[in-house]
């Protein structure tokens, strides 16, 4: 049985790369820059509004907080330095329509999985796994 999906990326229309999802382990976004597919994955979002959302923060520039006590209290903000290379104009969201064919308990047994616990715990929670090169 198939089921379809729709997600959503961000893409730039004039090198027809995507924003990542995050790599290196950072946790600052903004530094993200867009990459062919072959380099990294893009991100996805369930829903437009969270890719344009996305995409509005991270066209504002690199983010930085900034902290420091005012009387006494501990205060915070984030700072955008703007990009020149972030156009409004050079962005857009596309959808991806994702197809996935689910394979039967039984299937697993066929799948090239080295790892005989692997495919154990893989039965004993009962997934389903996604049957690639349809």
């Amino acid at each position: 049985m198939d089921s379809q999906l729709t997600l959503y990326c961000i893409r730039q229309k004039s090198t027809g790369y995507y924003l990542p999802t995050r790599t290196g382990g950072m946790n600052n976004y903004s530094l993200e820059k867009p990459t062919p597919l072959t380099k990294a994955m893009p991100r996805f979002f369930t829903q437009v509004k969270y890719a344009k959302c996305c995409l509005a923060i991270w066209l504002m520039g690199i983010s930085k907080r900034k902290y420091w006590m005012e009387y006494g209290q501990n205060m915070e903000d984030v700072v955008y330095t703007l990009q020149v290379d972030r156009m409004p104009h050079d962005f857009e969201v596309v959808p991806v329509y994702v197809t996935i064919s689910a394979l039967s308990v039984d299937d697993i047994d066929d799948l090239d999985i080295a790892d005989a616990d692997l495919k154990q715990r893989i039965k004993q929670l009962g997934l389903t796994c996604v049957k690639g090169g349809k």
